[in-house]
């Protein structure tokens, strides 16, 4: 069972590789594919170093199970649950001034509409979706 969970981990960090290499090849080619260079290479290294991330923990609790009860435990104490939830709202609050700081700052410096759209965009959904948690848990609770 841990072999196969290994072998998914490293078959991922393969594919990881390969999409992170496949990325700097297109910067080799006369005709520039930038957006899609910049893509390739983001979501490789990205997933890659999770996907490693994970791996390695699978690795230590594997080597201890005394970890592995640890991590178990921390994942399902209702105090624990009730920090990480507390953390990402306020991580969440944090990222909307960001989102406003920047809409702000890309109209200060004449960026293009499109960009400060999309920007207005996300704050816009992340509002939305405050609104329909806040609702959605007032119903539950």
């Amino acid at each position: 069972n841990m072999l196969k969970k290994k072998l998914v981990y490293i078959i991922i960090m393969i594919i990881c590789i390969l999409t992170t290499a496949t990325g700097f090849l297109l910067r080799l080619t006369p005709i520039s594919y930038r957006p899609l260079e910049g893509f390739l290479i983001g979501i490789g290294m990205g997933c890659f170093f999770a996907t490693f991330s994970q791996y390695l923990t699978k690795i230590r609790e594997e080597k201890n199970p005394k970890v592995k009860r640890e991590n178990e435990i921390n994942l399902s104490d209702e105090r624990n649950i009730m920090l990480r939830n507390h953390a990402k709202a306020k991580s969440g609050d944090i990222v909307q001034w960001i989102l406003i700081i920047v809409a702000m700052v890309s109209i200060l410096f004449d960026a293009p509409m499109y960009f400060t759209g999309i920007i207005v965009l996300i704050y816009t959904i992340k509002a939305i979706l405050d609104l329909y948690f806040i609702g959605y848990f007032d119903k539950r609770m």
